[in-house]
C-alpha cells in the first residue's frame, strides 16, 4: 500500500467582499497536459484545514478521502428555488473506493462533488454557485471514466447524501464527454450533460466547455444552461451561465489571469450579472503561495456595482 496525505491550512484576508471563495488545484495545469485537477491546493478566505488521504490498495483498488474543518462555512447562495447545504464544523467531501481493471478505464463509488467540465474552484463563479456545485455539494456517485489519447468519456449517477434540505434531496444521471484535438489533453472540446430530480425542482443542464492550454497561456471557458422545472406548479425557467479565463504564467511560479462572467435567469426568479476579475497568483515554494485579486460585480437589473480586493495566503504540508 502506499498512502499519500496531504494537510492544508490557509488564512485570508478580504476586504469589500461578501462572497466566499474557497479553491481546489489548478485547471489552468491543461497547458501541461493535465486532463484534470488532481493537484492537492486548497485556497480560501477563512480558517480552514484539510486532510487529504489517497491509498493504493494493489490490483487496481484505491480509496481516498477528503476532510474538512473551518471556523466560518462557504456554502453556495439560498436560492428561492433551491435552498444549500447546511455545513458542519468538520465535515466529509469526498470519500471514494476506486478501480482501475486497466490503465484507461476507471470506476468510483462513494461520496463526492459532481463532475464538472472547467472545474473552476472558485465557489463565488456563477457556473458553480447556481448550478450545485457548491463545497458541500457531495452525493453518493457511481462514476465511471474511459480515455484514451484523444478523449475521454465519463458517466456517472447519483443520490442525495442526506446532509441536504429534504426539499433539495436530488437523484439523477449525467456524463461528460470530451475530445483533444492534439490528443495532449492541452486543446479539449467537451460538453457536460445531467438531468436531476428532487421534490421541489427537477433541473437538466448542458454545459460545453473548453480548455485550452499552450505554452505560457492559455484559456478556460464553460456556459451551462439549464432548465428548471417546480414541481408544485407550472413554472419552468432557463438560465444560463458563463464563465471565460485568459491566463498567462510568465514564470512557472507566477499566474496572471483575467476573468469574466455573466448570469442569466428568466422570470419569474430573473437576473442578470456581469462580474470581472483580475488576478495575480505567486507560489513562493511548494508550501507557500500568495494571490491579490481584484474584482467587480455589476447587477444589470437594479444597477448595483460592488467592487473587491482580495488577498490569499496559502501553506501546504505534504506527507
Amino acid at each position: 500500500m502506499r498512502p499519500y496525505i496531504c494537510w492544508v491550512l490557509v488564512p485570508g484576508v478580504w476586504v469589500l467582499w461578501a462572497f466566499t471563495r474557497p479553491a481546489r488545484a489548478l485547471p489552468t495545469m491543461v497547458r501541461l497536459g493535465y486532463s484534470n485537477c488532481a493537484v492537492c491546493q486548497i485556497a480560501t478566505v477563512r480558517a480552514r484545514f484539510l486532510y487529504r488521504n489517497a491509498t493504493e490498495l494493489g490490483r487496481g483498488w484505491r480509496i481516498s478521502a477528503v476532510i474538512n474543518g473551518e471556523n466560518r462555512s462557504a456554502k453556495r447562495p439560498d436560492l428561492s428555488y433551491e435552498p444549500p447545504v447546511e455545513p458542519k464544523d468538520v465535515y466529509l467531501t469526498s470519500a471514494l473506493i476506486s478501480y482501475r481493471p486497466k490503465g484507461t478505464l476507471e470506476f468510483s463509488a462513494g461520496r463526492d462533488p459532481l463532475p464538472s467540465g472547467v472545474n473552476n474552484p472558485d465557489l463565488s463563479t456563477y457556473i458553480r454557485a447556481r448550478n450545485r456545485y457548491g463545497y458541500y455539494d457531495a452525493p453518493l456517485q457511481f462514476k465511471m471514466f474511459w480515455w484514451g489519447k484523444h478523449y475521454q468519456i465519463a458517466p456517472y449517477a447519483f443520490r442525495p447524501s442526506g446532509a441536504e434540505p429534504t426539499p433539495a434531496r436530488e437523484s439523477g444521471a449525467g456524463s461528460f464527454a470530451e475530445f483533444s484535438l492534439l490528443g495532449k489533453h492541452t486543446t479539449v472540446l467537451g460538453v457536460n450533460i445531467l438531468h436531476g430530480s428532487a421534490s421541489a425542482v427537477h433541473r437538466t443542464m448542458v454545459g460545453p466547455y473548453l480548455r485550452l492550454g499552450l505554452g505560457k497561456w492559455g484559456v478556460l471557458a464553460e456556459h451551462d444552461i439549464t432548465n428548471r422545472s417546480l414541481t408544485n406548479s407550472t413554472t419552468s425557467f432557463l438560465q444560463h451561465a458563463s464563465y471565460a479565463q485568459l491566463f498567462w504564467y510568465p514564470r512557472e511560479w507566477l499566474l496572471i489571469s483575467t476573468i469574466g462572467e455573466q448570469l442569466q435567469t428568466q422570470r419569474p426568479f430573473q437576473e442578470h450579472l456581469l462580474a470581472g476579475r483580475f488576478e495575480v497568483t505567486s507560489r513562493f515554494s511548494s508550501h507557500i503561495t500568495v494571490a491579490l485579486t481584484s474584482r467587480f460585480q455589476e447587477n444589470m437589473i437594479s444597477g448595483q456595482f460592488a467592487p473587491s480586493i482580495a488577498l490569499q495566503l496559502a501553506l501546504k504540508t505534504v506527507e
